[in-house]
């Protein structure tokens, strides 16, 4: 999950007078994510299938040769529940953070990324009007609407680059559809995670496989986005949430989600780039608050060290 390790990322910097021991349950892919988005990860157990729950043997050895700490932070439901079968009880492992304190520590992830450095990473002018699909995971996300609605925009008259990640859903069927429809605009697709990257765009999208609409929303890759200046256009359910001010939500609701309302905010956001500059400050500005207001570096910090804790160091 690229919003839980940008929180991690952002937590792991804010207390550097803590000792932290940083591993990654999975694939060498899941490392390199990681580290796309800011996670020194110098250790990695490896997830049999793909699976954390078919680690319980190795996770239960890492911890027992890593002791002593304080506790181990799971920064994500999965891997607690399996971290909570592999140790038992004798082990002090904490409940995932609120989805406050997520997402303010994934927007703080990103309130250093510069947009100059991201596109000149993928080869853009200032001319590129660039909009990137958010998923989190980015199987969740479906390409093959997401470039339709791209093309939507494309026959509207704006010149439009996708960004999309190498694992999102039904990119096969994407790829397809864009080489076929023989139009102008760009397809970016990368293999280094989607948020590291999003400083580069103009504004992003979230487009939801249709099979499944009880994906959660990628909450941390939104305020990450908004962090860095990148509205993200969206169903009104999830624009309605604390993570839009509200002189943004106008712009950035999406009815119901679907492609073509998406498709119409995006139009509209393209067309109008004095407009886009004060979207782009609000949510920049709104995000900060966000981070501020959580103060989710002391809150960690005191779930971390506990009652009795006197080393201070944590697993996480």
């Amino acid at each position: 999950m690229d919003g839980a390790t940008l929180a991690c990322s952002a937590a792991l910097t804010r207390t550097p007078h803590l000792k932290h021991t940083c591993c990654i349950i999975g694939a060498g892919e899941a490392e390199a994510r990681a580290a796309d988005l800011g996670l020194p990860t110098p250790d990695r157990i490896v997830a049999p299938l793909g699976r954390s729950s078919l680690a319980l043997s190795a996770i239960r050895r890492f911890l027992r040769d890593r002791r002593p700490f304080d506790a181990v932070q799971c920064w994500t439901a999965g891997i607690e529940a399996t971290a909570r079968r592999a140790c038992g009880p004798m082990t002090r492992i904490l409940p995932l953070p609120s989805p406050r304190v997520l997402s303010a520590a994934a927007a703080d992830a990103q309130t250093r990324s510069n947009r100059a450095d991201a596109r000149r990473a993928l080869e853009l002018t200032e001319q590129d009007f660039v909009v990137a699909l958010l998923a989190d995971p980015p199987n969740t996300g479906d390409a093959r609407q997401f470039i339709f609605l791209i093309g939507l925009l494309d026959i509207a008259g704006a010149t439009i680059c996708g960004l999309v990640d190498a694992r999102s859903a039904s990119l096969a069927r994407a790829r397809r559809f864009h080489a076929r429809a023989q139009i102008n605009w760009r397809l970016l697709v990368s293999r280094h995670a989607v948020p590291s990257l999003i400083a580069a765009c103009d504004a992003a999208a979230v487009v939801s496989r249709a099979t499944n609409s009880h994906d959660k929303p990628p909450t941390e890759l939104i305020a990450a986005a908004h962090a860095s200046g990148v509205p993200v256009v969206a169903a009104a359910s999830i624009v309605q949430g604390r993570l839009y001010p509200d002189e943004a939500r106008p712009d950035c609701t999406a009815s119901l989600g679907s492609a073509n309302a998406i498709a119409g905010a995006l139009l509209r956001l393209a067309d109008d780039r004095p407009r886009l500059a004060l979207l782009s400050d609000a949510v920049r500005r709104h995000a900060r608050e966000l981070v501020e207001r959580s103060d989710y570096a002391r809150t960690l910090q005191r779930a971390w060290r506990g009652r009795n804790a006197d080393a201070h160091e944590e697993a996480a």
